[in-house]
């Protein structure tokens, strides 16, 4: 899994101490830094449990003056022999690649109507199947709101789906404390899945924020993935927008 903050890496990368990932069931074996195309990074050996089911993840946090990448592959514990070197070579082999200019468009795969309120973010383009809106390219608060939509790249592995939708939920970068306020079935776009809200705070600032999740499951248990975050105090106006766009959610034909 690749994921992208739209915010410098050195603002980024001290938020990734041991204890604030144990915050979040994660346990580091190992950390070292690491340099990618030019780019610092920090490479993680961790573990976590989820669902009862013991996991081991290679983590890279990488990137430059302008935005950051988290890089993630996990896989059960049970299958280091097989996996571990493996996906470690995976994690290690990102690079950077120059994006798309803001007019040239972006083959992801499927659509989600965007909200008036929010604007393409173009820190993101043409990184995979990744769709992102915000109200700056660089959130200036961890309150401001944020909206992605992407597809997996492989099925789900240890969870029955709805398990997977709350774990997933609570896996989000920069997010710690997150707790469950509801989870409903939703049928979109011929696809099943759940929409789940939670609320969680900012790692850094410990500001109180709003999680929306749509998860859209295909037959071979891979999946469309939709999450908004906002500040507790603005949910009000945009949890409505999350789950108009994720509803909105078509598949290229």
């Amino acid at each position: 899994m690749v994921t992208a903050i739209p915010a410098p890496y050195r603002e980024v990368a001290p938020g990734f101490t041991d204890e604030a990932l144990a915050a979040k069931g994660v346990r580091v074996i190992k950390r070292e830094s690491v340099e990618i195309d030019a780019n610092e990074g920090l490479l993680f050996h961790a573990r976590q449990n989820a669902a009862g089911i013991d996991f081991t993840k290679w983590m890279l946090v990488v990137g430059n003056d302008s935005s950051t990448k988290i890089v993630t592959a996990a896989f059960p514990t049970s299958g280091t022999a097989k996996l571990s070197e493996t996906l470690k070579g995976v994690v290690l082999s990102v690079r950077f690649v120059e994006m798309p200019g803001p007019h040239e468009p972006v083959d992801v795969g499927f659509t989600v109507v965007p909200s008036k309120k929010l604007r393409p973010n173009p820190n993101v383009r043409g990184m995979g199947k990744v769709l992102s809106y915000s109200i700056n390219a660089v959130a200036k608060s961890p309150s401001e709101p944020f909206f992605t939509a992407t597809q997996s790249h492989g099925p789900i592995i240890g969870f029955e789906r709805e398990q997977f939708a709350v774990y997933r939920v609570k896996d989000l970068g920069k997010i710690q404390g997150t707790s469950i306020v509801s989870k409903t079935r939703v049928d979109v776009d011929g696809l099943q899945g759940f929409e789940v809200v939670a609320k969680g705070k900012d790692v850094e600032t410990s500001a109180p924020l709003v999680i929306y999740e749509m998860i859209l499951f295909l037959k071979d248990d891979s999946y469309y993935l939709m999450v908004g975050a906002v500040g507790s105090s603005l949910a009000g106006e945009y949890l409505p927008e999350f789950r108009k766009m994720a509803r909105s959610f078509k598949r290229a034909r």
